[in-house]
């Protein structure tokens, strides 16, 4: 799901650099970056299912890119299960399928989150949560980074440097 501001970015970005040499883009990122990546760390600590191969977990990540270029990616293979041997291979399906999707949205932030083994959707559809719930919260995990973000630039107006 695609979000877009209603304001200029670019005016606002450059009276923020103009002024205190702050790259609020940079920190936008940052911001969708630490709360997908607790998205992804939330989902795999999910215990909805078993991982037999550690295949499955591993797949879940993301890759965040800024105009088509990336500029952050968050996989790691999982090892819950001893006996599995798929993690690095989960790592590689979840990483192609993300920048496969990331390359279809080549202008703005994109953050495309996935469980890439290409069974993920078999287990959800069996009642069991892979990904699905976690994403379908999203603004809950992104918006106290993002606030952060607004207040310090609340503190920064509300003392007239800005």
């Amino acid at each position: 799901m695609a979000t877009k501001g209603s304001f200029d970015i670019g005016k606002f970005k450059r009276k923020l650099e103009k002024t205190f040499n702050v790259d609020v883009i940079e920190d936008i990122i940052e911001a969708i970056y630490l709360g997908a990546t607790d998205i992804i760390k939330a989902a795999k600590n999910n215990d909805t299912y078993k991982d037999q191969t550690n295949q499955l977990r591993s797949s879940l990540g993301f890759v965040l890119y800024h105009n088509g270029q990336k500029v952050r990616q968050y996989f790691e293979a999982t090892s819950r299960n001893a006996e599995g041997t798929g993690g690095d291979a989960g790592v590689q399906k979840g990483l192609a399928t993300a920048e496969a999707v990331a390359q279809q949205h080549p202008e703005g932030i994109c953050c495309v989150l996935v469980a890439g083994a290409n069974y993920a959707l078999c287990v959800e559809s069996k009642g069991l949560d892979v990904l699905t719930s976690h994403t379908n919260h999203a603004k809950d995990f992104i918006q106290p980074y993002l606030d952060q973000i607004e207040q310090g630039l609340q503190e920064l107006l509300d003392n007239g440097e800005l």
